[in-house]
């Protein structure tokens, strides 16, 4: 009969080669969940929230559940992240996030749950959602900080495999690009949670699953070294650092830091014109 060591692995195994939907994230869910808890106790009522990049099962429900008033739409930069299965509620749209087709000063809420990562230059894209937020609108995000998969980095460098990530943000620089982009009110926090595994290969597709591994990247060269040097283990912790942060957006007019010194920043909508005589 087969270890339980030996069993836990050959499932594991089978579970990644069935199917090509990929598995629900767990930290995604929780960071999800640790998100939406911001918005408890605000007197606020949005009638039209945008989901950026947060996959289609996670949060959609609970906003549209929160607000049942409101329109829910499920935006995303890649195709797969729709086509992957659809938002229980809401409208599924494919975008650049730096140039949503959204009006400006047209979304009361923008969340965007362990995404940001994936959507390029901050300050361009924070500048987008500036443009469509409505005055005194609310801006919930989530990103990955500095200290996650520590541990699977250091296993990589030990085993001599390079690990093809994605931009992890501290919580000082996306506090300043709120600022600088014209936002109001910054509130931001960081979690450190702790996730341990049985084998090395789940670490790893666990890290491609939250979007810190570049999904385009072949990770098995990754897994087999780590299961050839590390197999003995039965412990894989990791950790996961979330930086959480809500802000406002500003009023009409007010300016938004550009290397060029300060830009006003009006809506067409905002711009009166003057009647002939």
């Amino acid at each position: 009969m087969a270890d339980p060591k030996s069993l836990r692995n050959l499932i594991g195994w089978l579970r990644r080669r069935a199917g090509n939907r990929p598995e629900p994230s767990p930290i995604r869910n929780e960071a999800a969940n640790r998100l939406l808890d911001r918005l408890e106790g605000l007197k606020f009522a949005p009638h039209t929230i945008v989901n950026l990049g947060s996959g289609p099962g996670e949060a959609t429900g609970a906003l549209a559940g929160r607000y049942g008033d409101a329109h829910v739409l499920v935006l995303e930069e890649m195709p797969d992240s729709v086509v992957g299965g659809r938002p229980r509620q809401g409208r599924a749209l494919v975008a650049d996030a730096a140039r949503m087709p959204l009006a400006e000063s047209s979304v009361d809420l923008l969340f965007s749950n362990l995404a940001l990562q994936r959507f390029g230059e901050l300050p361009d894209v924070l500048n987008g959602f500036r443009r469509v937020l409505r005055p005194g609108g609310l801006l919930l995000v989530s990103v990955f900080g500095p200290d996650t998969l520590s541990e699977l980095r250091q296993d990589a460098q030990e085993a001599g495999q390079a690990l093809a990530l994605r931009a992890r943000l501290d919580v000082q620089t996306v506090g300043d690009a709120l600022i600088r982009a014209g936002f109001t009110e910054p509130v931001l926090d960081t979690d450190w949670i702790t996730q341990t595994f049985t084998e090395p290969a789940a670490l790893v597709d666990a890290g491609a699953a939250a979007g810190v591994l570049q999904s385009n990247a072949d990770h098995a060269p990754l897994r087999a070294r780590l299961e050839q040097l590390h197999g003995d283990r039965d412990e894989f912790p990791t950790t996961w650092e979330i930086v959480y942060a809500s802000a406002w957006a500003p009023d009409e007019g007010a300016p938004i830091r550009t290397g060029g010194g300060e830009e006003a920043s009006v809506s067409i909508a905002g711009i009166g014109r003057r009647k002939r005589p």
